[in-house]
């Protein structure tokens, strides 16, 4: 090929991850095995683009030309979880149904409602942080208003003055209780 005899050499080093090569032409990309390398590369002065590979072994290779990936070609972005039809699904595989957390009610506002059913802060010391912890990971996720129901049951019950543990203890025989309740949309055997 004419155009060949007006190529210059240069050695260049490929960047180890894209493979890209910088030359006087533009820059361009070096095939996977060869990133990271220093190699002798020929390329023509005014036509960008056009540049070749020189291997150890003679082999001369064609270079393309460099462009940026967009983001989403290189790492495609995770769906977002959806309705969580599936943890449902596994949540009664697993054998205990949980209702799903709404938005905004979880851990800290279990901690809030306690609050305000013991009448202080909650939780007063380590002990207590970990006994609630305990409790929501053996109940919750817990729906609010449901919740929030068992609480002021719960006070109604027991008044004011008891330790936090039985506090949490009727509320988690309130749970039981609802949880084993028979569900009407489910047939009964006969």
């Amino acid at each position: 090929m004419l155009r060949r005899a007006f190529f210059l050499e240069t050695n260049a080093k490929a960047h180890p991850k894209t493979g890209e090569v910088r030359l006087p032409n533009g820059a361009l990309r070096v095939p996977a095995p060869f990133a990271g390398q220093r190699h002798r590369l020929t390329y023509h002065p005014v036509h960008a683009g056009l540049a070749v590979l020189i291997t150890g072994d003679g082999r001369e290779i064609a270079l393309a030309p460099f462009t940026k990936q967009p983001l989403s070609a290189v790492a495609p972005q995770t769906p977002k979880r959806g309705t969580c039809q599936l943890q449902k699904l596994l949540d009664h595989w697993h054998g205990h149904d949980q209702p799903n957390a709404q938005p905004g009610f979880g851990l800290p506002e279990v901690f809030a409602a306690l609050a305000n059913l013991l009448g202080r802060r909650v939780p007063a010391s380590e002990r207590e942080a970990r006994s609630v912890l305990s409790f929501y990971r053996q109940y919750g996720p817990l729906p609010r208003q449901p919740f929030l129901a068992a609480c002021a049951r719960t006070a109604q019950s027991l008044g004011t003055g008891r330790p936090l543990s039985a506090y949490l203890t009727d509320l988690g025989r309130q749970i039981d209780a609802h949880d084993a309740r028979p569900d009407p949309q489910e047939p009964s055997e006969p």
